[in-house]
């Protein structure tokens, strides 16, 4: 679940700039948009390192909802399959 979370926030801003950067390209403001999509990849890239850290501190902290499983799931031609391993 807390995956589905963490992807929200990337996707929020993808869709945003995708809609800037289509409004200023048919604004016919080809630098304006050059700078919009600069800027939503630094964003981007700002935004990872801050799931990132915050991800990496809140690993090991006890009462919060498990981020990471010992559970790792198999993918094949014959199905899904999971099998847990011990840390």
């Amino acid at each position: 679940m807390s995956r589905l979370v963490l992807n929200t926030l990337p996707f929020g801003l993808s869709v945003s700039a995708s809609a800037r950067i289509g409004n200023l390209i048919g604004a016919q403001k080809s630098m304006h948009a050059r700078l919009s999509a600069h800027m939503a990849a630094f964003l981007s890239v700002c935004l990872g390192a801050l799931v990132m850290v915050i991800l990496l501190i809140v690993r090991n902290v006890s009462g919060l909802v498990k981020l990471f499983s010992s559970r790792l799931i198999w993918i094949s031609r014959s199905g899904i399959s999971s099998v847990t391993t011990e840390r």
